[in-house]
């Protein structure tokens, strides 16, 4: 008797146990099926996700770079009061007690623009941006967002700015928190206009085509002030990390501008503070070899 003629007997013999095991395996082979299919098509998507969204590198300052360039500058004016390369130290007495203040200004801090630009001329890098630091601003004909609950006398009682070469690699829109709801996002080369929050639309009455006016935190109403127009207002889905403690730097009151705009307001036109700049791959399959050619760029910064 065949092997095939034994198993038509069983399933004569119990024909509803035989079914129920020729749909479980039916199934579990199904299943299985399905699952290699699937997986592949993820691998798929995740690839063209990763195309999509791209890749990029980031250039900061080194907090421990920083310290080394202050030793070196501290050595070389020694014992004596003076400024090199941004740095400053002048002897001061505090209850009939010498002592040394030291400071750093714009030039000391910035990351620099030819360096920027030799990195973003490296094979494989497709485009780049530059972000100013966060600047705290005072608002003038219209209000900010604050806690009620919270005591300002120590906040700055200002709004912040932040500036970008362009606004479509910012980290929080790059990342896909930030979104604009109404208008657009400010454009490379243009001058005096700037994104704003929903919530500050919202209590200012503001709306695209608005102007609003900004002057140096902690001057009086009188000082030189600055106008810029709303071309765009934006939402988050989380509220962006403040820069600093207080109201100034939470997330409704953070303005993001032309990347000139921050440094006029604050009264350095022509002295920058860019703290990082991104800078986004043609191709991520080629992540580690431009990434490469970027290590081995010769730039400046951060300053010898």
């Amino acid at each position: 008797m065949t092997g095939f003629h034994l198993a038509w007997c069983c399933v004569m013999r119990k024909p509803v146990k035989s079914v129920l095991l020729f749909v479980t395996v039916f199934t579990i082979s199904l299943l299985l099926l399905s699952g290699m299919s699937s997986g592949k098509a993820t691998i798929q998507m995740q690839d063209h996700t990763r195309q999509a969204i791209g890749a990029g590198l980031l250039l900061e300052e080194n907090e421990a770079d920083r310290h080394r360039r202050i030793d070196v500058l501290a050595g070389q004016l020694g014992h004596k009061e003076g400024s090199l390369g941004g740095y400053h130290q002048e002897k001061v007495t505090i209850n009939g007690f010498e002592n040394w203040r030291t400071w750093t200004d714009n030039s000391f801090e910035t990351l620099l623009v030819e360096d920027i630009e030799t990195i973003a001329g490296t094979e494989g890098i497709a485009d780049y941006n530059i972000t100013t630091v966060t600047t705290a601003v005072r608002p003038v004909d219209f209000t900010r967002i604050e806690d009620e609950d919270v005591d300002q006398y120590s906040d700055l009682g200002g709004v912040s700015l932040v500036g970008n070469k362009d606004m479509s690699m910012d980290s929080n829109f790059l990342s896909g928190n930030a979104f604009i709801k109404e208008g657009r996002m400010v454009k490379e080369g243009e001058q005096d206009v700037c994104v704003i929050s929903a919530e500050l639309a919202d209590q200012n009455q503001l709306q695209i085509g608005s102007r609003i006016r900004f002057g140096k935190c902690r001057e009086n109403e009188d000082s030189m002030t600055y106008e810029a127009e709303v071309v765009g207002i934006y939402q988050v889905n989380q509220p962006i990390a403040p820069y600093m403690f207080g109201d100034t730097y939470r997330s409704e009151n953070i303005i993001f501008t032309d990347l000139d705009f921050p440094e006029k307001v604050d009264g350095k036109a022509g002295d920058p503070l860019y703290e990082k700049a991104y800078f986004k791959i043609a191709d991520v399959n080629d992540y580690e070899t431009v990434k490469k050619r970027v290590t081995e760029a010769e730039i400046v910064t951060i300053h010898s």
